[in-house]
C-alpha cells in the first residue's frame, strides 16, 4: 500500500510530482531545418498531389506531435495504431470525409491490413485528407495487398530528419517554457550533448 506521497507506509516516500502532457497545437510546432520541408506540405493539404500523405522520421523526432498538431489544426480526428485497429466500418465512414492522421500506421499493416485499404479507398471517395505517420516508408510496411502496396507506394513521402543542435535546442527551451522551468545555457549544452 502507498501513502499519498509516493512511498510505502514503511519507507519514507517522496512526493508524486507530475505534470500533464501538453496538448499539441500548431503554433507549438518547432519549426526549422530537420522538419521545415514536412511542416511545409502538410499545412497545405488541399494541394497534395493525392489525398493521403506520409510523414516518416527517427525516433523522437516530433512526428506523432506533428501528426497531433495537424489534426487539431484542419479540426480532424487523431488515430493511434491499436485506435484504428478498433474501429468498426461505420465509425470509419464517418471519418473519411475529415483530415485523419494515423500515427503508427505501420503497425496497422503488420496487424490487419485489409481495413486500412477500405479507410484509404473511402478517404479519397469522400473527399477527406489522410496523414499517415510511421518510422518507416510505405516501401517497408509489409502487406499482402496488391492494391494497398500499390496506393501507398504512390503517394507522395516527406521525411522529417535527424534533430539537429539548433532545433534540440529550440525544443528543450519550449518543454522547459511549457513546464514553468528555466534552463541555463550550460545545462541546455549538457542536454543537448547528452543526446
Amino acid at each position: 500500500m502507498t501513502s499519498e506521497t509516493g512511498g510505502s507506509q514503511d519507507g519514507p516516500g517522496q512526493p508524486l510530482l507530475s505534470f500533464p502532457a501538453p496538448d499539441a497545437h500548431w503554433g507549438g510546432l518547432i519549426r526549422g531545418g530537420p522538419n521545415e520541408a514536412a511542416i511545409g506540405l502538410a499545412s497545405r493539404p488541399a494541394a497534395w498531389a493525392t489525398h493521403a500523405l506520409c510523414l516518416t522520421g527517427p525516433i523522437r523526432c516530433g512526428l506523432s506531435y506533428l501528426a497531433q498538431a495537424w489534426a487539431g489544426r484542419f479540426g480532424g480526428k487523431y488515430l493511434t495504431s491499436q485506435d484504428f485497429t478498433g474501429l468498426k466500418l461505420g465509425a470509419l465512414d464517418a471519418l473519411a470525409g475529415a483530415h485523419v492522421a494515423l500515427d503508427d500506421v505501420d503497425m496497422i499493416v503488420v496487424k490487419r491490413d485489409e481495413p486500412l485499404l477500405l479507410f484509404y479507398n473511402m478517404v479519397a471517395a469522400k473527399g477527406g485528407r489522410l496523414l499517415l505517420v510511421a518510422h518507416t516508408g510505405p516501401a517497408a510496411w509489409r502487406t499482402g495487398i496488391a492494391d494497398l502496396r500499390s496506393r501507398l507506394n504512390s503517394m507522395p513521402v516527406v521525411e522529417i530528419g535527424q534533430p539537429d543542435e539548433a532545433h534540440l535546442r529550440a525544443r528543450l527551451r519550449a518543454a522547459a517554457a511549457r513546464r514553468f522551468m528555466k534552463l541555463s545555457p550550460e545545462t541546455i549544452n549538457y542536454l543537448v550533448a547528452a543526446y
